[in-house]
């Protein structure tokens, strides 16, 4: 163990000597974070009775307390960052405030905030010579909420994930091998995060074990059931040393030289669902005893993509046989999702065999001009490749119509395996001898589930636009209401002979957004249902949508995602959530055509050359922005029109993209189209609607911000151009039924 000197307690009357060394220090990092000065000084004179060992502390010293250069959001004019004064920059400038901030970054990453300052205060109060003045559990919490972005990065919670994998496969099977279980994907055993209780206890111990020489404690004997691996990874934390580690029958599972700490797992699952036992040894031979009670919540820290998917597969039990079995169907299932999940509301199942026939010499169907919400296959193939690390490269494939996931070699033989050990009635009547439990669990369907969240897992994951500093929560649960997962889990079982699936109300891009944001831990309202919010913050890191940077809109991808690490700030503030104003789309005068705007349609024009689009942000109270997207003269006179910036995600799923065309994009319509007229991103375009072949034409041509800006104004389906020539444009607009063309 390399552990630098450790104190009994922390006194108060240091605290102020200390306090008065470094006020200013103080009193910007507490303004900064908007807390209590007091906590931040009495947990600094409380590192000095931590044991830390120098291996945290320089992680701490590298990761935590550093600031690095803020990144920015553009359309929001925001940053993403951290104070170069706040709480953890403060903490950092003395040894005694880098060991808590050890200790911070375990609790504040592993457990409910208001948990971790009980737990705080608790070993506070045990260790302070003083108990006359000592923050509030309250205070704590703020101060541990100021703590908790930076901390994430340390990699605490990784630690335990490699102690919940190694204990998943070296005890569990001599625990389920007792208990008569052939254990299974529920059977992950070592997933939960121990109680305040046990983390008081444990910090006492250690901070015993830590002093040995000044006093007369030599180790200690832990036992402890679904924490273990939480335990382990803390005592590598504090101690530099993992634990040996033993049954409770004393076969070794791992023998630590140097250790005196010996972590002792049950051997019954009835012995995992207790709480904490502690045996602390001294020199004269006592024994004293400590017990702390079980926790009933799971460890949900946060994990790179690649630790991710290594906690991924082993919770679901996927190895050997079954993750063979994983692979080859997601070779399958990856590209069947990607063709029947349907991203527009064209319907194309309908269109002639023949291409359409764009200006006598462009020969491509409708369905080439629907936008796609995600990337093209070979970002989606790099994300499988990091998230699951398959043996081989993996090799997306198409099956025919007639063929099931079921029905390919490695998923029929797992598959037929699970059968036989199946309580459920299906699996049983299917197989002669088998005794139907009368259960209606099928170990079938439950593999067809753990493919279909792990599908869109990855398709979710290729919406990032990087995914090296990307920070996923370590759980299940998902706020998207499971529609993507019930649409691919249908399709994995039902194959190419299942309709597509859309969703009712909500587009399918928008379930991806919420599947993406319970990836990362961020939690959106339940009143939300109209989708106002813009911009998530929490656990460190801030996501929103890439293309309210550049408001250019590409045929794939165009819910791409942008990810920083840090906090929100706004004009030296901090916010959680920036959500949509609510908007005003009436008449505007900016708006309107000038009496300059030509009649007749013959050329691309930008009839709004005065204008810019600007983004609109308002600062609410309760750590919340609100923002609209809006127009201004290039003279600095606003629009009084604000649009709702999500809508734009709805509005492109009834939108055609055409980018390009063999012609010069510049060229004009020759003769004159005499059915079509320029008209004002704010009409509602009933009147085109109405019509057989009549299209309405908004003049902002070579705009990407006012193409943007005038298909959020529009609520009918539209033709969104970039290059191509009017005429190619036309024919496409007659060809698809579309009486709205955006220059």
């Amino acid at each position: 163990m390399s552990l630098s000197p450790i104190q009994a307690q922390w006194a108060i009357d240091e605290t102020s000597r200390t306090f008065l060394s470094t006020i200013t220090g103080v009193l910007a990092a507490a303004a900064s974070d908007n807390v209590q000065a007091l906590a931040i000084v009495a947990c600094e004179q409380f590192g000095s009775t931590l044991a830390i060992c120098d291996e945290t502390s320089h992680k701490v010293e590298t990761v935590i307390v550093p600031t690095p250069q803020p990144a920015t959001v553009l359309f929001l004019k925001a940053a993403v960052g951290y104070s170069p004064r706040d709480s953890a920059t403060q903490l950092g400038k003395s040894m005694a405030g880098v060991r808590f901030l050890g200790l911070a970054a375990a609790l504040a990453t592993s457990f409910d905030l208001f948990d971790c300052a009980r737990a705080l205060n608790a070993m506070l109060r045990n260790s302070a010579s003083d108990l006359t003045i000592l923050p509030t559990a309250r205070q704590l919490k703020d101060l541990l909420a100021s703590l908790q972005p930076r901390s994430y990065r340390a990699g605490f919670s990784e630690s335990v994930v490699g102690w919940q994998i190694m204990l998943q496969k070296e005890a569990m099977p001599r625990i389920l091998t007792d208990e008569g279980h052939s254990g299974g994907p529920s059977s992950f055993l070592f997933k939960s995060a121990p109680s305040p209780e046990m983390v008081v206890k444990l910090v006492d111990v250690l901070r015993m074990v830590a002093r040995i020489g000044e006093s007369t404690t030599t180790g200690a004997t832990i036992k402890t059931g679904a924490a273990a691996a939480w335990v382990a990874a803390f005592i590598k934390w504090c101690l530099g040393l993992p634990p040996s580690i033993y049954m409770e029958d004393n076969q070794q599972l791992l023998r630590q030289p140097g250790s005196v700490i010996t972590l002792v797992i049950p051997k019954t699952l009835e012995g995992l669902r207790k709480g904490l036992e502690i045996t602390v040894h001294d020199s004269l031979d006592h024994l004293g005893q400590l017990i702390a009670p079980p926790s009933t919540r799971p460890f949900s820290g946060m994990a790179t993509i690649e630790n991710y998917g290594t906690w991924l597969l082993e919770s679901f039990g996927l190895r050997g046989t079954s993750l063979r079995a994983l692979h080859e169907a997601l070779d399958f299932l990856i590209p069947q999702a990607l063709g029947a999940l349907k991203w527009s509301e064209f319907d194309l199942s309908g269109q002639e065999t023949h291409p359409a026939q764009l200006h006598h010499r462009m020969d491509i169907s409708v369905g080439g001009y629907t936008l796609h919400p995600l990337p093209d296959t070979r970002k989606i193939v790099d994300v499988y490749s990091k998230l699951l690390s398959p043996a081989r490269m993996p090799r997306l494939a198409t099956t025919d119509d007639h063929m099931l996931i079921a029905d390919l070699p490695l998923v029929s033989q797992y598959l037929e395996s699970l059968s036989q050990a199946c309580p459920c009635s299906q699996c049983c009547g299917e197989i002669q001898g088998h005794v139907n439990l009368g259960r209606s669990f099928c170990k079938q369907d439950e593999f067809f589930e753990f493919i279909s969240f792990i599908t869109v897992d990855i398709l979710v994951l290729s919406l990032f636009r990087s995914q090296d500093l990307l920070l996923i929560k370590l759980s299940h649960e998902r706020d998207s209401g499971n529609a993507l997962e019930r649409a691919v889990f249908h399709l994995a079982k039902a194959g190419n002979t299942a309709p597509q699936f859309t969703a009712i109300g909500t587009p399918y891009a928008w379930k991806l957004l919420e599947w993406a944001r319970s990836m990362v831990g961020h939690k959106v309202s339940a009143e939300d249902e109209d989708g106002n919010t813009v911009v998530t913050s929490g656990y460190g890191q801030v996501i929103y949508p890439t293309l309210f940077d550049t408001l250019d809109i590409e045929r794939r991808g165009y819910m791409g995602l942008t990810s920083y690490q840090g906090v929100l700030i706004y004009e030296g503030e901090t916010y959680q959530t920036v959500t949509a104003d609510t908007g005003d789309s009436a008449q505007d005068e900016l708006l309107q055509l000038n009496s300059s705007c030509p009649v007749q349609v013959s050329v691309p024009l930008n009839a709004f050359l005065d204008l810019e689009v600007f983004w609109n942000v308002g600062v609410q109270d309760s750590h919340e922005l609100s923002i609209a997207l809006s127009v201004r003269s290039r003279t600095g006179r606003l629009s009084s029109v604000r649009m709702h910036p999500m809508d734009l995600f709805f509005v492109l799923e009834k939108t055609l993209l055409i980018e390009r065309c063999p012609h010069d994009g510049r060229s004009g319509i020759n003769p004159t189209d005499r059915f079509c007229s320029h008209n004002s991103p704010l009409d509602t375009h009933q009147e085109a609607c109405n019509s057989s072949s009549h299209v309405d034409i908004i003049p902002v041509s070579y705009s990407n911000d006012l193409r943007c800006f005038s298909l959020v104004c529009t609520r009918v389906p539209a033709v969104l151009r970039k290059n191509a020539c009017m005429a190619c444009c036309l024919d496409l607009c007659r060809e698809a039924a579309v009486h709205v063309l955006i220059l």
